[in-house]
């Protein structure tokens, strides 16, 4: 096999792999969403709870920043799925633009924003919303029994998705 076709084959394994992960991507948005209307109340109560700082009582001078509105709940475990829904969305099409332009190097170049921006919507959502919101501001790391592993699991997804950022961001190398 001559050296072109070398370097084309190890470009499409490259890209292949970029699709594949978007399409994964697109399935945790999914599954995300199938479980939290799943198991809608006990996700709305977990958000409720945090809000309320029930958790962070023994915490004196911080009981100000509490917040009892189901409304204000009910709004903020909608944005968790909802964002969920729209990094599944967007890394599908993303997967489905990448496979049809897996060919053209401008044209993938450009699906790849899709998936960028589809792992973007859910490392904003898990950054902001549960390490900042929720951990600092709430301080849901004092809650002994899922403070720390929610936490945990919010680093570990948005470290996850920030390196399929970085992975799709570099170009596919062109060696001759």
């Amino acid at each position: 096999m001559n050296e072109r076709r070398k370097v084309k084959r190890r470009i499409c394994m490259v890209r292949l792999l970029k699709i594949v992960l978007m399409f994964c991507v697109s399935c945790w948005g999914f599954v995300g969403v199938l479980s939290n209307l799943m198991d809608y109340a006990p996700g709305l109560e977990q958000v409720r709870y945090v809000l309320s700082m029930e958790g962070a009582a023994d915490t004196p001078g911080i009981e100000w920043r509490s917040i009892h509105s189901p409304v204000i709940a009910t709004l903020g475990f909608a944005m968790i799925y909802l964002s969920k829904f729209a990094t599944g969305t967007v890394c599908l099409f993303a997967a489905y633009k990448m496979f049809a332009a897996r060919n053209d190097d401008t044209a993938f170049e450009a699906a790849k924003q899709w998936g960028i921006f589809g792992c973007g919507i859910s490392v904003v959502m898990l950054f902001l919303g549960f390490i900042v919101i929720a951990g600092e501001y709430f301080e849901y790391w004092r809650v002994p029994t899922l403070g720390m592993i929610t936490h945990h699991y919010a680093f570990i997804y948005t470290m996850c998705l920030m390196s399929f950022i970085l992975f799709l961001q570099s170009p596919e190398k062109h060696t001759k």
